[in-house]
């Protein structure tokens, strides 16, 4: 759950190759179903993506300072994500990015659609880039977790059931780590005050055997 710091750069290549799998499979239904100028709105989808990936990297490393300041935040954001995966808006951003069915037909009009696909993705996926986020900017298993979650629910036949699932899982999980972090700082303070009494009967020890 640690990360290091990371260029924008890097934070911006790894979130397009998080965001492949389902890009190129939505360009390519795009380009099977008459879409000319595909190339180019599959730029102006990589360009936002690209964007936000260097945006994030200052917030990633601010949420991952706080879960290590604040371990049941960790808890808390995958458990609100999850539940957001269960609601109507979700609902209505997973319809943005499955059904825009726009066949632009000059340069200018396939960018602007590429962009305007790359925000309503961005949207659909902020919660789910919440949780990448908190785990860490540099987790490749949290981030590979959320590529094929993002595929699956906007992709698959039934999208919005496999968003509702996840989202349980995610609420289950968030809530385990809530549990689990406030457990960990019970057991802390126990912890602190068992260590004088140790060091001090490990003093009297050593005392009494060198007289």
């Amino acid at each position: 759950m640690t990360s290091m710091p990371m260029p924008a750069h890097t934070m911006a290549a790894m979130m397009v190759v998080m965001m492949l799998p389902s890009s190129m499979l939505m360009l390519w239904r795009h380009h099977r179903a008459g879409g000319r100028l595909t190339a180019l709105v599959g730029v102006g989808y990589l360009v936002v993506w690209s964007a936000l990936g260097a945006a994030t990297v200052p917030l990633g490393i601010a949420m991952t300072a706080m879960a290590r300041a604040v371990p049941t935040m960790v808890g808390v954001v995958v458990a609100i994500a999850g539940a957001l995966q269960l609601t109507t808006w979700k609902t209505r951003r997973l319809a943005c990015c499955r059904h825009d069915d726009a066949r632009p037909r000059h340069f200018g009009a396939a960018l602007r659609l590429g962009v305007r696909l790359g925000v309503h993705c961005g949207q659909c996926c902020a919660n789910l880039m919440a949780v990448v986020l908190v785990l860490g900017v540099a987790d490749v298993r949290a981030m590979a977790v959320a590529s094929m979650v993002i595929a699956a629910e906007r992709l698959g036949a039934a999208g919005e059931r496999i968003a509702r699932v996840t989202g349980a899982v995610a609420v289950c999980a968030g809530l385990a780590l809530v549990v689990r972090a406030h457990a960990g700082a019970g057991d802390a303070p126990r912890a602190a005050r068992a260590l004088p009494t140790h060091g001090i009967r490990a003093g009297g020890l050593a005392f009494a055997s060198s007289r």
